[in-house]
């Protein structure tokens, strides 16, 4: 059976219009109840990645994540919210708050877990709440990235390994081309049985945590995330091949990333298609390949920096960073940069939009 992409328009996050798109994808993919059935445990995975609130576009939204939990506890009402974010994962409370699922939570009530227990699968401490769930759903939010170029289907799997150990695979893997294949470990070591991308509100630039928000209105919906992550690629402009999660997987037979055997149902490419969609700065020092990339790095200076007068001394940024290269005192916060690995883990966790890049002349001559 060929592999199935269902697109539909969302004009925002309303409950008539989340119910409408909603009930279209699922419509076009057979209906909910094909891949969920009474009495099963589901597991709804969200992306959430810092304490940002729903305006900020950064997490998924938490009308987009109720507008699915009603679908399915119309189908079993065993159902948990959960994800891991970066870092020690501190906050996590302070992130359920202000990101708004813990109210949606208590509202519907539905369990929202902490991923506080992991199982080794190989090397990868894997959540206990995603190896015991009978049905995964994930909602990840379509945003750009620093070293991916983009983040949805696959990389929002990355999630159920906890704590700083995602962290730290940046000190080993600092490249988009390093880290795809950790990233579809994760995605093929429990992947999600359906995912529903909120594309409604997306961010491209400098994201996922610090780029511009875009009303793309739509989303879309597979049981395949490769696929899915395929056919945003090409959404934005770009060949699904660009993608190094998508060649890595596709590679090795998880996933469907050529276009050509991927059916897609309801909207086309083209009706949705972002043709001014944004990635971040940096992407040129990792795309490139090692001369060129070594020359943009002398002349293309990116630096991470602490702006004082926003920093709230969290330490966040401090504990997730790979490389021990950030500092925080009371009084000065400081960035090893003969250290630092580019990999913007301080950026997407700050809550507080303290992490800054600097650029040098040439930098900002093509990035203003």
């Amino acid at each position: 059976m060929r592999t199935q992409v269902a697109i539909a328009r969302c004009h925002g996050y309303q409950k008539e219009e989340l119910d409408k798109a909603l009930g279209r994808v699922l419509e076009l993919l057979g209906g909910l109840e094909k891949f969920i059935k009474p009495g099963e445990r589901v597991l709804i995975k969200p992306n959430f990645l810092s304490a940002r609130k729903p305006e900020e576009g950064v997490n998924t939204h938490p009308e987009f994540i109720r507008a699915v939990l009603k679908k399915v506890k119309a189908i079993t009402s065993d159902i948990m919210i959960g994800d891991s974010p970066g870092g020690f994962g501190k906050n996590i409370d302070e992130i359920y708050e202000r990101s708004g699922v813990k109210q949606v939570a208590q509202e519907e009530g539905v369990a929202l877990v902490k991923f506080d227990k992991s199982r080794k699968i190989g090397r990868y401490p894997v959540a206990v709440c995603a190896l015991e769930a009978d049905k995964i759903i994930s909602l990840p939010k379509f945003k750009s990235h620093d070293i991916m170029l983009i983040t949805a289907a696959v990389k929002n799997m990355y999630g159920v390994l906890p704590g700083i150990f995602k962290a730290k695979q940046h000190s080993i893997a600092p490249s988009n081309k390093q880290l795809a294949p950790i990233l579809v470990d994760a995605y093929s070591i429990r992947k999600p049985d359906l995912s529903i991308v909120d594309a409604i509100v997306s961010m491209d630039g400098n994201g996922p945590s610090s780029g511009r928000l875009r009303e793309t209105d739509f989303i879309i919906a597979s049981t395949d995330g490769v696929a899915v992550d395929s056919v945003l690629m090409k959404i934005t402009g770009l060949e699904p091949f660009d993608l190094h999660t998508n060649k890595e997987a596709h590679d090795r037979g998880i996933g469907e990333a050529d276009l050509e055997k991927i059916d897609i149902l309801g909207e086309t490419i083209n009706s949705v298609k972002v043709d001014d969609f944004r990635f971040s700065e940096i992407r040129l020092l990792n795309r490139a390949p090692k001369l060129i990339a070594w020359l943009l790095k002398l002349l293309m200076v990116f630096k991470i920096n602490i702006d004082n007068s926003k920093c709230r001394r969290c330490k966040l940024c401090e504990e997730a960073c790979p490389a021990s290269a950030i500092s925080i005192a009371e009084h000065k916060c400081k960035v090893d940069h003969s250290k630092c690995l580019l990999c913007m883990c301080c950026r997407e966790i700050c809550p507080h939009g303290a992490v800054v890049v600097d650029k040098s002349l040439l930098a900002k001559k093509m990035w203003g």
